[in-house]
């Protein structure tokens, strides 16, 4: 088990704050979801059975919820840690290398919540942003439950009873994805009179309007999404006999 070394002068004047027991050292997340979870030192008696730590002492309950964005729905409380069976124990000694303190902490996986988006560039040359590039809050709140199921308590500085417990916001990060091209275009210096540019622009915003994709849509919308945008040149030149040539290979 690693060791932190904790400055003896410093015991006494964290014993005697009116703070929780429980506070976080932070959140951090990266592009791709991985979160790490920490807390600060915490009292050795939560964990610690006869000068050994136990882990079934004191459970540290982690919840991570994803909040909205303005391109995604709130999905609530998307995973949650036990440190019981979760994370790692880092024991925080004294100058005598004896344990005083606990720090805990974790890892865990978020990528299958991240927001996806990607460029994509019609026939008319306009490039618009699909899917949602926004990052998204998340809450870790975490609290301590002894063995019992009761939480672990503390005095606050109004003299009150409370139980130990700490939230934080870390943001996940979107997710980009390769770029998209429409297919099936009138390339330059063909048949310039077609003229399937707006037509083929009004197509492709209307398949983002039945399909929408992101958090809180159909998953299925992904591929529907595709499959009506590779349409729209041939339904584009259907609309046009008089002016386009007639695609051969379009179901």
């Amino acid at each position: 088990m690693k060791k932190l070394t904790w400055l003896a002068a410093l015991l006494p004047a964290l014993a005697a704050a009116d703070t929780s027991p429980l506070l976080l050292a932070g959140a951090q997340i990266d592009a791709t979801g991985t979160t790490a979870v920490q807390t600060q030192p915490m009292p050795k008696g939560w964990f610690s059975t006869r000068n050994v730590l136990d882990r079934t002492k004191t459970s540290l309950v982690t919840r991570l919820a994803a909040g909205a964005t303005p391109c995604s729905a709130d999905l609530g409380v998307v995973a949650t840690l036990s440190s019981v069976t979760a994370g790692n124990f880092t024991e925080v000694v004294n100058p005598q290398d004896r344990t005083v303190r606990y720090v805990w902490d974790t890892v865990a996986d978020l990528s299958p919540f991240q927001n996806r988006w990607h460029y994509y560039t019609g026939c008319d040359g306009v490039r618009v942003v699909l899917g949602c590039p926004e990052s998204i809050p998340v809450t870790v709140g975490m609290e301590a439950f002894a063995r019992s199921g009761a939480c672990q308590s503390y005095v606050d500085d109004l003299g009150q009873t409370v139980c130990a417990a700490d939230q934080v916001v870390a943001m996940l990060p979107a997710v980009q994805e390769a770029d998209q091209v429409a297919t099936g275009c009138v390339e330059e210096g063909g048949d310039t009179s077609c003229g399937i540019g707006p037509c083929e622009s009004a197509c492709t915003q209307s398949c983002d309007a039945q399909f929408p994709v992101g958090r809180g849509a159909d998953k299925g919308n992904v591929a529907l999404l595709k499959a009506c945008k590779e349409a729209c040149p041939c339904t584009c030149k259907y609309e046009r006999p008089a002016r386009c040539p007639q695609p051969q290979n379009c179901d």
